[in-house]
Order: C-alpha cells, then sequence, then structure tokens
C-alpha cells in the first residue's frame, strides 16, 4: 500500500516555524544557551549575529530562547525576555514535547518578575498537552502569589485538565495528608511537607473567593471535597464544606464489565480510615438532613485573611469588594462575596 503525504503550502507556515529559521546554526544555539544561563549581554550579541528567538532546540525538548529565558532565575530574566519579544520571540510558542508555553515554564521556576513580565505583554491562557493551564501549575507548584497574579489578570478559574480537574482539585490532590501513626493511639500525624502545609488552604480559599466551582466531577467524578477526603485533611475538608460544597455527590469507577463503585466523600474517608473526617463529613450528613447545613464562610475568611487584599495591591488594582475578607453569616452573602471579587 502507497501512503502519500501531502505538502502544506510554506505560505500557510508562520515565518517562525519555516526551515530557514530553525536550523541549528551556531548563533541560534548561542543565543538558546545565553538566555538560558540569563546573560543579557550574550543575548543581544547573539541576535545581532543573526539568532532567531524562536528556533526550537530540540535537544531541550524542542524549547525556544523564549522558553529557556523563562527558566531562568537571574535578575536579568524579564528583561531578555521583554528584549526577545520585541525582536520577534513568539509569546506562546508551544514546546515540542509538552507544548509548554514561556508562560508555563516561568511558573514552573516560580519566576514571578518573568510571569508579571509575559503577562504585560500578552501572553495567553492556553493549556499545554495535558490539559493543564497556566493555574493549574502555579497551583501545584503551591505558589500563592503566582496563582492570584493570574486570577487578578483574569485567568478563567473553572478551567479543567485533560484529567477533569480544575484548579481546586489540584489544590485537594496535593494538600497535606493525614496518616495514622502506628502505636499513636489512632492520633493523626502529617506526613512531612517539602513546602508550608497551609499553602493550599490558602490557595484553594483564594480560588473559591474567585468563583471556581466546588463541586465539578474529574474523570473518576471525584469533586474536591472527594479528594480532601482521601488525603485525610480535615481543615481543608471543613474549608469545602462550609463554603457550600454538595457532600451527596458520588464518585464513579468502573471496575469491571459488571461492578461499578460508588462513593460519597464521608465513605472516601472511610475507605482511607480518615477517622476525623469520617465523623464530621457525618455530622455534616445529620445536619443536611435537618436543613441546617448552612455555609459560613468562616474557613474561607481564616485561609484568606489578607493574601487576597495584599494580591490585589500588588497587581495594581484597587479593592472593589469589601466583604472579601470579612467573615460572613449567611448563605446569600456567601454566595455575594464568591461571585463578585
Amino acid at each position: 500500500m502507497a501512503f502519500f503525504i501531502e505538502k502544506k503550502d510554506s505560505s500557510a507556515i508562520p515565518e517562525h516555524m519555516l526551515e530557514e529559521n530553525q536550523l541549528p546554526n551556531e548563533n541560534n544555539l548561542a543565543l538558546f544557551t545565553a538566555a538560558l544561563d540569563g546573560d543579557f549581554e550574550r543575548v543581544k550579541s547573539a541576535v545581532k549575529a543573526g539568532a532567531k528567538p524562536n528556533y526550537f532546540h530540540r535537544p531541550a525538548d524542542g524549547a525556544t530562547s523564549m522558553h529557556a529565558a523563562s527558566r531562568s532565575s537571574t535578575i536579568e530574566a524579564s528583561q531578555i525576555m521583554n528584549y526577545l519579544f520585541v525582536h520577534g520571540g513568539c509569546l506562546d510558542a508551544k514546546m515540542i514535547t509538552n507544548h509548554n508555553t514561556p508562560l508555563h515554564e516561568a511558573i514552573m521556576h516560580s519566576n514571578k518578575s518573568t510571569v508579571e513580565a509575559l503577562l504585560d505583554a500578552g501572553a495567553a491562557f492556553v493549556p499545554n498537552s495535558f490539559g493543564n493551564t497556566p493555574l493549574h501549575l502555579a497551583v501545584q507548584q503551591g505558589n500563592i502569589q503566582i496563582a492570584l497574579l493570574l486570577l487578578a489578570k483574569k485567568h478563567p478559574v473553572d478551567c479543567k485538565n485533560n484529567r477533569g480537574m480544575t484548579a481546586l482539585h489540584i489544590c485537594c490532590n496535593l494538600c497535606e495528608e493525614k496518616v495514622m501513626t502506628p502505636g499513636a493511639g489512632g492520633v493523626a500525624a502529617p506526613v512531612a511537607a517539602a513546602m508550608n502545609p497551609e499553602s493550599y488552604l490558602k490557595l484553594a480559599g483564594g480560588l473559591i473567593l474567585y468563583g471556581c466551582p466546588l463541586d465539578e466531577v474529574d474523570a473518576n467524578r471525584y469533586t474536591a471535597l472527594h479528594a480532601a477526603a482521601s488525603r485525610g485533611n480535615l481543615d481543608m475538608v471543613q474549608l469545602l464544606v462550609d463554603s457550600g460544597c454538595d457532600i451527596t455527590i458520588k464518585s464513579f469507577m468502573q471496575l469491571t464489565e459488571t461492578k461499578v463503585v460508588e462513593r460519597t466523600a464521608q465513605q472516601v474517608a472511610t475507605l482511607n480510615s480518615h477517622v476525623s473526617v469520617e465523623a464530621y463529613l457525618e455530622g455534616c450528613e445529620k445536619k443536611r438532613q435537618f436543613g441546617s447545613l448552612i455555609p459560613t464562610n468562616v474557613h474561607v475568611s481564616k485561609w484568606t485573611k489578607g493574601v487576597i487584599t495584599a494580591a490585589k495591591i500588588k497587581s495594581g488594582q484597587k479593592e472593589n469588594e469589601k466583604t472579601v475578607n470579612v467573615a460572613v453569616g449567611s448563605a446569600a452573602n456567601v454566595v455575594k462575596t464568591r461571585a463578585k471579587v
């Protein structure tokens, strides 16, 4: 059987993708290395010598010099990014392997000044090959400042990745896990964490205030509450319930052709032997049945006090909603607060 490959009209290919602009010559390699090193003088010399900012360096996952600069942690990294952009660098170029843009890379390396430079230049909030947006990655990194900066710049708060997860799912999947210490009489002990265990709670509170939906389900019909319950993190569970999430939603897992498992968050806690979470959710279910499970927003206020205001001031925005950091006492006020940040 014969196979034919249709040749694409070169006029339909972006200029920076044309073969003559993708040659691994000395100038292009020098520019990539200089950008990665964060050496502004060498970057300028390479560009003046004819280097192409959009050359995809295949040995480095098909990253461009824009990606390389976004990874650099030097003080000049954001200046290099601006310089490359002015000289034709593509803001939203996608790496050949994982389709990360320079914004994804800057976030993964926690380079806040470079993130700000990219956003000011108009970088788009596009997903990578895993469906992860810049917000997903900021939350994965546990970076509150960058996550809130993205939200202040109107990054959509409800986007899902290829597994159906929102940024809130990510928070709950990565929050501090509580484990039962053998011989400790059933006392929950936190697993050692490389970062501040409160970071994901603050991130979750911020996402909720910016209107992230509480009851979205992922590929296994897990809500954020299911994820938090499976981690045994009572603080996160209380934060979600107190914000008004639905505690009755059941997960869905097809084990065999005939066997399906469905579980509420409480049942997930029971399955993982998280006694305190199980008891709390059991109490919530009783309240729900009597119509007395009412959100108060107390836990949102606890974990976001000062965080949102500081982020807004740093991003040059005025505080338009006085209720953001105020604990309110009714479900109506919770909805109003979440909707108008």
